[in-house]
């Protein structure tokens, strides 16, 4: 199974990307890891939005027994996990953080288009 949207730079995008991976996981057999997925889907796309300021494209594929959630932009530099307030404080800065905590693997990969920031999770085999 595998899924792709692409997404606008603009501040509705986390909304749609949720949307998306609520609608992506219906009746797929790992709707127990939905709420893990959107948060940290949510969390990559925001900061895609604010720091990429360009378009991405969201893909989701679940092959044997692992979920894979990527999210490429336009931006070259790579994701950094920082603590919560090191950015200026409040609630931002902790998405990649997030990420770390949640995910069993995750990684950025840079080339010449931009950038990939890709998450793994364990899954159940997909159906069929």
């Amino acid at each position: 199974m595998e899924m792709v949207i692409e997404l606008p730079a603009d501040v509705s995008s986390p909304a749609l990307a949720r949307r998306f991976v609520l609608r992506s996981f219906s009746g797929s057999g790992v709707e127990d890891l939905t709420d893990v997925v959107v948060l940290l889907v949510s969390e990559l796309v925001t900061n895609a939005v604010l720091h990429a300021r360009s378009d991405s494209v969201l893909k989701l594929s679940h092959e044997r027994e692992r979920l894979r959630v990527e999210l490429h932009d336009a931006s070259t530099e790579g994701a950094v996990v920082v603590g919560g307030d090191e950015r200026g404080g409040g609630a931002g800065g902790r998405g990649v953080l997030l990420v770390d905590a949640l995910a069993d693997r995750w990684g950025s990969d840079r080339d010449e288009r931009g950038k990939t920031v890709w998450f793994e999770l364990a899954a159940p085999s997909p159906p069929g």
